[in-house]
């Protein structure tokens, strides 16, 4: 299940970068729920668990923002902000956010 939810994670990616918010999103949706039943993972992708995971939605959120604002929606992105800690994407997530609201905050979804 691990390899499952990792290929999901990398397929919302994808979708992500073609500027396909909804369906990146419910990739994203399929990796949880892949990982989420995961007994004993493979000891071979040591590289991918559930802070990864939440990497990639965190980009797929930031990517999402960027094309699709009013499908995403200020609640959802607001809920993976944590995933990005304080990093430079979150960073970048936050101003995002915030210039948008100043902006839109009338009409932006969540808000």
């Amino acid at each position: 299940m691990t390899v499952r939810s990792w290929l999901h994670c990398v397929a919302s990616e994808v979708d992500a970068h073609a500027s396909n918010g909804a369906a990146s999103r419910h990739q994203i949706d399929l990796a949880l729920t892949a990982i989420d039943g995961d007994g004993t993972p493979p000891e071979w992708p040591d590289f991918y668990d559930v802070g990864r995971l939440n990497g990639f939605a965190g980009y797929a959120a930031l990517d999402a923002l960027n094309t699709d604002w009013y499908g995403t929606g200020l609640t959802h992105v607001q809920s993976v902000r944590g995933a990005l800690a304080d990093s430079q994407h979150g960073h970048q997530l936050d101003g995002r956010i915030a210039a948008l609201a100043a902006t839109s905050r009338a009409v932006l979804p969540g808000s």
